[in-house]
């Protein structure tokens, strides 16, 4: 008898688990949208390779020299006042650009 309980105790647990992931709403524009380069890649990647290469990242370093508070901040995790090579790659390449609005077609009369 213990036996029964302990499997039908075992597919409860599964099915209370599984059921969450397959009721969640799921983001329809997600997968329809394009992406774009981040305003940093945009920005920096001067090339447009996709990739920042050396004398990018020291424009990146060069800016966030000149300004320590501005939006370079960020990437500074550790608050040492310098961009390493490990926090400029944590720069985010692209970004989900925003799905172009319809546009309402009038009807004349």
């Amino acid at each position: 008898m213990k036996k029964i309980e302990y499997v039908a105790a075992v597919v409860v647990l599964a099915a209370l688990t599984a059921v969450p992931g397959a009721y969640a709403k799921k983001d329809k524009g997600a997968s329809n949208a394009a992406t774009v380069p981040s305003d940093v890649y945009a920005k920096y990647d001067v090339n447009t390779n996709g990739a920042l290469d050396p004398a990018e990242k020291d424009a990146i370093r060069a800016d966030f020299t000149k300004d320590p508070a501005g939006a370079l901040k960020i990437f500074d995790v550790n608050s040492d006042g310098k961009l390493s090579d490990a926090e400029i790659s944590m720069i985010p390449a692209t970004k989900t650009a925003d799905a172009p609005a319809k546009e309402k077609k009038h009807k004349k009369k």
